[in-house]
């Protein structure tokens, strides 16, 4: 796939990771979303990558620590 969001790799972490997934596709890249309550960060916002958060413990909504 193409470039993630505009203004969400500054680094160009997630640039990186849909490179090397696209160069190697049986690679699958897995993180965390963040534990910072804000929005997901590079390199989670990277097409080729799964990004992860967490839920309470009902199940019911977003853990209050979990990135969204």
């Amino acid at each position: 796939m193409g470039d993630p969001p505009a203004g969400s790799d500054p680094n160009g972490d997630a640039l990186l990771v849909n490179q090397v997934v696209n160069a190697h596709p049986n690679l699958t890249f897995v993180k965390s979303s963040g534990n910072n309550g804000g929005n997901v960060t590079s390199p989670g916002t990277a097409y080729n990558g799964i990004t992860v958060g967490a839920v309470n413990r009902d199940f019911t909504r977003l853990a209050d620590f979990s990135s969204a």
